[in-house]
């Protein structure tokens, strides 16, 4: 770009009257690369012939014309407008002109990303406080956007779920220049449904949720009540692997599962995982009944079940059994409903599960038994 300065004699009263005085005279100015992004250098000449003792000021302030220098290059280190006065002399006469340099700024603009599926939505939150006429979108799949710089937002979708490399540079109206940022991301062509690894006392009142999440999505952790409904008992949480605390009850069984907070994605809440806490000390179970320790649910009519064998006292009664990753698989508050070896309807995986047994004879301390038993198929 070149922007040609021409003053007129002294003291006429042109544009550039601040320039000239009543014993100067018409000066040529040109400036090459006058208007850019910082760091921006310029080159300075005059198109008169015949002149001598070309001088420049590059940051001329209407006052303080000492300073000069004979280089016709100058780079520009902080963004601003600038005025160039040039000094000259021809045929014995003083000259003089000057122009001004507008440099821009260069800050990186940040911006949010947000995500479903093939499908991404960007923001620029602070739009507003860069220096910007307009922002350029660059997808990384050949595909661009320009987005003003009042309320940007921007929508795209991916035809695959190949990695991605989306940037963001903010540009001038007479300068294709400014700052940029990007960021790196896969898109995901399905949900990919989060689960609580373990749950762990860590103090008297609270518990400890570990939770992977490789799909980095938005979880909300419900935990179940009494009546079996789920209410939410933390903050919403984000990230690969994560750890949550909740306040809790630390001396029942407490189950927990996890729902995803972005709504753009159907998927079902994760199984659920289930703090049980120690027995301190074992009580031995009645004479009158046990648990055995394996069973085989292979429909041949003979040890097809799990359960309590032998004569339950009257008062209460429940029995549950978790899998290996402490997921509630039965659950009965009936002495006489036996376990028949299935998970959600389905027939459950041979090895070996958790219960627990809780038997409270009427007027009597409630006896509790932990064990093990042994799914073989």
């Amino acid at each position: 770009m070149i922007i040609w300065i021409l003053s007129l004699a002294g003291g006429s009263g042109s544009a550039f009257a601040q320039c000239t005085t009543p014993n100067t005279f018409t000066g040529s100015l040109r400036i090459r690369n006058g208007i850019g992004c910082v760091p921006l250098t310029v080159r300075t000449t005059s198109d008169l012939t015949g002149v001598r003792n070309v001088r420049y000021i590059y940051d001329y302030n209407g006052r303080n014309e000492a300073a000069t220098t004979t280089d016709s290059t100058h780079t520009y280190t902080r963004p601003g407008l600038y005025q160039i006065l040039q000094f000259s002399e021809k045929d014995g006469l003083p000259l003089r002109a000057c122009g001004t340099v507008m440099v821009y700024d260069t800050v990186p603009p940040v911006f949010s990303l947000s995500t479903c599926r093939n499908d991404v939505s960007l923001t620029i939150p602070n739009a507003s406080s860069y220096p910007y006429d307009f922002f350029l979108v660059n997808w990384g799949d050949g595909q661009t956007d320009t987005l003003r710089a009042t309320g940007p937002t921007a929508a795209h979708s991916y035809r695959d779920n190949a990695t991605r490399q989306v940037t963001v540079q903010g540009s001038f109206r007479y300068a294709s220049c400014g700052g940029k940022t990007s960021q790196t991301f896969r898109p995901a062509s399905a949900a990919q449904v989060p689960f609580i690894r373990e749950v762990v006392r860590t103090a008297p009142q609270t518990l400890q949720l570990t939770i992977s999440n490789a799909g980095n999505v938005r979880v909300r952790v419900q935990q179940k009540g009494p009546d079996g409904l789920y209410s939410a008992v933390a903050p919403i949480v984000d990230g690969s692997s994560v750890q949550v605390r909740v306040g809790n009850d630390t001396t029942s069984i407490s189950c927990f599962r996890l729902v995803l907070a972005d709504t753009c994605v159907a998927a079902t809440p994760s199984g659920d995982v289930c703090y049980e806490p120690p027995i301190k000390t074992a009580e031995p179970a009645s004479a009158g009944w046990f648990l055995p320790d394996a069973f085989t649910p292979n429909g041949d009519g003979v040890n097809d079940r799990f359960g309590v064998l032998g004569t339950i006292p009257a008062g209460r009664f429940r029995l549950t059994i978790f899998d290996r990753w402490g997921r509630v698989v039965f659950d009965t508050d009936d002495a006489a409903r036996y376990w028949d070896g299935t998970q959600a309807g389905q027939p459950a995986a041979s090895g070996i599960y958790v219960y627990k047994a809780e038997i409270q004879e009427t007027g009597a301390p409630l006896r509790r038994k932990t064990g093990t038993v042994l799914v073989v198929r």
